[in-house]
């Protein structure tokens, strides 16, 4: 399944930095480019809420920033969407990233990819934000990524009735 957000969206993919950024799309979302990773655990913190993930670390390899299972990941899309997963087994954050692999060259950003594993199956949900679309499959586990296994899984609260979906947010 694909969803075309429009042009804002294909705009704003890949910027190369803050200055090509239209300033009033983003002023009217303040969470777009950003990530709300949600915690079940008793101690603080809660929650994450990233900064803008196109110029700044998302903080997914920190091992003591995720030591708490994940009970939901939103991402908030350039426009009036986001990109929820809850309920899962496992989730997974990855950059897909372009550029010259001898160093010389500049790598720019192809697209963001959010993965949650199915309760009990081996199906991962894929969201992948990039090129002005956002594109949703379901994969195989262990090959989420063009066919191939991705690193970097961290465990979630598992629920009888995971979501995976793009929201409308006003």
């Amino acid at each position: 399944m694909q969803f075309n957000l429009g042009k804002e969206l294909k705009k704003l993919i890949g910027a190369r930095g803050p200055e090509i950024i239209d300033a009033m799309a983003v002023a009217s979302h303040p969470l777009a480019w950003r990530m709300r990773v949600k915690f079940d655990t008793k101690l603080p913190p809660h929650e994450l809420v990233t900064q803008d993930i196109r110029f700044h670390n998302p903080q997914w390899g920190d091992a003591e920033t995720f030591k708490s299972p994940i009970e939901s990941i939103e991402f908030f899309l350039p426009v009036k969407y986001k990109v929820v997963l809850a309920g899962m087994e496992l989730y997974n954050f990855y950059i897909e990233v372009l550029g010259d692999i001898s160093g010389g060259g500049k790598a720019q950003i192809e697209s963001f990819w959010f993965c949650g594993k199915l309760p009990q199956v081996n199906t991962v949900k894929t969201w992948n934000v990039g090129k002005g679309k956002v594109i949703v499959n379901d994969v195989e586990f262990g090959k989420e990524y063009y066919g191939t296994t991705a690193r970097g899984w961290r465990g979630g609260v598992a629920t009888k009735h995971p979501i995976s979906t793009v929201l409308r947010i006003d």
